[in-house]
């Protein structure tokens, strides 16, 4: 098997995005807002993301469900030919799917970026805390309900990262 290396590079931009755009030839575009808005291991948390997220090629992974749901939206346009409002069904579930294959990701870049963050020597305890202060639109960063990117790492935390975890236990 071989394996690229990938020259990361970070570029700041102008722009309201919600979170960082990893393109696949490593450069990372981040938006200037994000790195006014956050303290450094929780600017740390989101690059690391992103990081992850090239590093796992993320995108090829659910290449099948992307297909099943392009087959079952030219199904559907088919049969609105046809039958009208039959066309609108398999939008529905692609949504649905989408949003599975979204937060499948999320959690597995999440998880790859807290042993990143570990190894670097970063506090992963500021990671679901990056997650919250990014999804928040009121100046105390506290919305209610936990958002769910937010809540999946205090867990992993909890779970995983725990004292006396493998995870954490010296390599022999």
């Amino acid at each position: 098997m071989l394996f690229r290396s990938i020259d990361f590079r970070f570029q700041l931009v102008d722009t309201k995005w919600p979170d960082c755009i990893t393109m696949p030839s490593g450069v990372i575009l981040v938006p200037m807002h994000t790195v006014g808005q956050l303290e450094d291991d929780e600017l740390a948390t989101v690059l690391a993301d992103n990081i992850a997220t090239a590093l796992e090629k993320q995108t090829f992974r659910y290449s099948a469900e992307c297909k099943a749901m392009l087959t079952s939206s030219v199904a559907g346009d088919v049969a609105g030919l046809f039958v009208p409002g039959l066309s609108l069904v398999p939008l529905a579930g692609n949504s649905v799917a989408a949003h599975k294959i979204k937060q499948r990701l999320e959690e597995q870049s999440g998880r790859v970026s807290l042993v990143l963050l570990h190894d670097a020597g970063f506090d992963i305890q500021k990671a679901p805390l990056a997650w919250w202060r990014l999804s928040a639109h009121q100046p105390d960063f506290m919305p209610k309900p936990v958002p769910y990117r937010a809540a999946y790492l205090f867990h992993q935390l909890t779970m995983d990262w725990s004292t006396g975890s493998p995870l954490l236990l010296p390599q022999a």
